[in-house]
Parts: C-alpha cells; structure tokens; sequence
C-alpha cells in the first residue's frame, strides 16, 4: 500500500502542475506524456501476448510507436478546439484516417509474415484500437474545449473535464476496493475477477456517482447554480457521472479479462504498487475515451442544431 501512494503521489505532481498551467510548454509536456504511456502500455500489451515467444518480433516494436503516433495526433487535433471547432471536427477526421491506415499497413505486415495467424492480427488490432486511440482519445480531454456546448450545457473546458472523469474513476475505484473487501460477499465476476463482489460494485457506483457531482460543483463545471436550474443540471450530472462509474468499472473488468486470458498478474512493474501502465490507466481508458467521443458528437449536435434554427 505504501508504494502504491508514494507512485500515486509522483504520477499526480508530474500530471496536475501540466493540467493547471496554461502554457503552451505545459501543454506539449502533457501530449509527449501521453504518447509515451500510449507506447509503453501498448509494449505490455503486446509482450503478454507473445510472452517469451520470438514470433512476430518486429510487430512488439512497431505496434507500439503506431500506437504512440495516434495518441498524439489525438492530442494535437484537441488542442485546435482552442482556436476553431470546426477545424477541430476535420482534424478528428483526419486521425480516424491516419487510424485506418496504421491499421491497414500493420495488418499488411501480418498478412506477409509466415505462420502468422488470425489471432496475431486481432492482437495487434487490440493493440492500436485500445492502449492507442482509445487511450490518446482519454487524455485528449486535457485540452477539448467545447464552444456550443459549454453555452447551453456544462463549462467543460480540458483541464475541468480531465480533473472530473479522474476523480469519478479513483473514487469509483477506491469505494468498491474499501467497501467490497469489509462487506463483499457476493462475487461480482468470479470467471474474470474472484475479489471484486457486488457489494463493491454497487459501492463504487455510488460513490462514483455522487464524487463526480461534487467535482462539477467545485469544478464550477455547472454554468447556472440557482434554483430548478441547478437542481435539472445536479440530476444530470448525476446520471452522466453513474454513467461514467460503470464504465470504469466495466474497463476494470475488461483488464481483468486480458490479464487472464495472457496468464498474468500485471502488465508491468514500471509503477510500483501498481503495476503496468495499463493496470493504471485501465478504468481510465474506457471512461475518458467514451467522455471524449460523448463530447464531440454533442458539440456537432449543437451546432447542427443551431444553424438550422439560424434559417
């Protein structure tokens, strides 16, 4: 336990003085940062699958920096929302492009490599997919600024929207560990996790749920704080903060499965307490890339809507 807050201290002096300064310096510090977790989490993903076995070799190195290089092309193409969404919106499109086409010529690799195998190219998919865009999709949240959105909805600019979603997944996380271990009793997921209960699950959501709504408030993520306004945008922040608890949870499982499936305990040692970078960030992945996604698709939505009511 104590490594596990000691890392937990390092990782969060390093990560919030690049989240709260807004410095051009700052910024670029935090993208190279998350192509490197990208990297690296992508490397462990890829060593559990082949262990020690020496085929496909060249793919645990290639993977990787693809992974690496769009997770940051996530990065840069959040950081144009600052100056024109619409060239926000074209940038997204170019990743997914860049996306398909890494993935292409990684499959292509695959394909002309000897006694390579459906399941090398499912791996390699999983690879790219989870710890490279879902993950540079996650921490892109540090610089999206929603421009419509933030007039009608919640202020959710990079840095509130970051700090929001990290605090529903520690807190997700910490109240299903602490109560689930006092009070578990039935087991949530034996086949994939034999520790996690229901009693820690419901707890987590819980608490989860009404961390987020905490962090809205002391985020001053809610624009309206008086009367039914503020209490239609608690209920809101509510239910989108339990939504984001199960997917935590759900992204902890999805570990869990993986981290069987291979025969393993972590996916690394490079956190002490921790593990893999991926033990880490799992839960975050999957909440932080669906909050990203959530986010664009009801920006356009907005502006959609707004145009048409222009005419």
């Amino acid at each position: 336990m104590k490594k596990r807050v000691l890392t937990a201290i390092v990782l969060l002096s390093i990560l919030v003085p690049l989240l709260v300064i807004d410095h051009i310096v700052a910024e670029v510090l935090f993208a190279a940062i998350a192509c490197v977790i990208s990297v690296i989490g992508t490397y462990e993903l890829m060593r559990a699958a082949y262990n020690e076995s020496q085929s496909l070799k060249h793919l645990r190195i290639i993977v990787p920096i693809f992974s690496g290089i769009i997770a940051l092309a996530t990065c840069i193409a959040s950081y144009s929302s600052v100056f024109d969404y619409d060239h926000f919106l074209n940038y997204n499109a170019i990743v997914i492009v860049l996306y398909i086409l890494l993935v292409s010529t990684v499959l292509g690799i695959v394909v002309f490599t000897k006694d390579s195998t459906a399941k090398d190219a499912m791996t390699c998919l999983l690879g790219l997919t989870y710890s490279g865009l879902m993950l540079g999709y996650a921490f892109s949240l540090r610089f999206i600024h929603p421009q419509s959105t933030n007039k009608f909805i919640f202020n959710v600019d990079g840095t509130r929207c970051f700090v929001y979603v990290y605090a529903i997944v520690a807190l997700t996380d910490s109240f299903a560990f602490f109560f689930g271990c006092k009070y578990g009793k039935h087991r949530l997921c034996p086949a994939v996790s034999p520790k996690k209960s229901v009693e820690g699950a419901v707890a987590g959501l819980i608490g989860g749920g009404l961390s987020g709504v905490a962090a809205m408030l002391l985020l001053g993520m809610i624009n309206d704080t008086k009367g039914e306004a503020l209490v239609y945008s608690l209920l809101i922040g509510l239910g989108i903060s339990l939504l984001i608890s199960v997917l935590v949870q759900l992204g902890d499982l999805v570990e869990s499965k993986l981290k069987r499936s291979y025969e393993i305990k972590d996916f690394g040692n490079i956190l002490p307490g921790h593990g893999g970078i991926l033990d880490r960030f799992d839960s975050f992945i999957f909440s932080g890339s669906f909050v990203y996604v959530a986010l664009l698709a009801l920006e356009a939505i907005i502006r959609i809507f707004m145009r048409n009511i222009s005419f």
